[in-house]
């Protein structure tokens, strides 16, 4: 719930689909963001972020950025308004490099492994579920556990479940603490 309400309200990006992508301020955002989460979370500072984008099920910033990048430029290419659609093909085929427009669909290309014509055409997918699915195929099977794994113990230490032995006794709040820590940092 606490990252559900970190998403909605405290991870806008307005206005970041007319940033350049190549910019390096992107990198020092994605920082301060995974440091958010991990605060959000509980978890240690050194927790790594591949865990803290599993767990959040998200794409690392910089790829979500390219991604609403991208999805404003396939917008404007559909557009209904014929200026819109002759200014941003000329700023994609033509203006490349000497347009943020430009700059930005071919850095997009590179990040997704997409054909340029394709994207040019709109022929290539943006959907969350899609791009999330790639990220996560090239994710390993032991982040992926260890990911589960935190998972539940968050929410065992949020309180909405428990973990009990074949006695009855359960896990102390600072042992499941413990073990989220040694799993965040492992």
């Amino acid at each position: 719930m606490k990252l559900k309400l970190f998403n909605t309200y405290c991870s806008s990006m307005y206005g970041c689909e007319l940033w350049s992508l190549s910019n390096k301020s992107i990198e020092e955002f994605a920082v301060a963001w995974r440091r958010a989460v991990r605060r959000v979370l509980c978890f240690p500072s050194g927790t790594h972020c591949n865990l803290l984008l599993l767990i959040n099920e998200s794409l690392p910033v910089s790829l979500d950025v390219c991604k609403r990048s991208a999805r404003f430029i396939l917008s404007c290419l559909k557009s209904k308004s014929d200026v819109v659609r002759l200014v941003a093909s000329i700023s994609v085929l033509f203006g490349r490099h000497e347009s943020i427009i430009g700059s930005n669909a071919i850095f997009c290309c590179s990040q997704f492994n997409w054909n340029f014509s394709d994207f040019f055409l709109s022929t290539v997918d943006t959907r969350n579920k899609v791009l999330y699915n790639n990220y996560l195929h090239d994710a390993d099977d032991s982040v992926r556990r260890s990911t589960t794994l935190l998972a539940e113990l968050i929410s065992v230490r949020d309180g909405l479940s428990d973990i009990s032995f074949s006695d009855g006794s359960m896990f102390a709040y600072d042992d499941v603490c413990d073990l989220i820590s040694h799993f965040a940092l492992s």
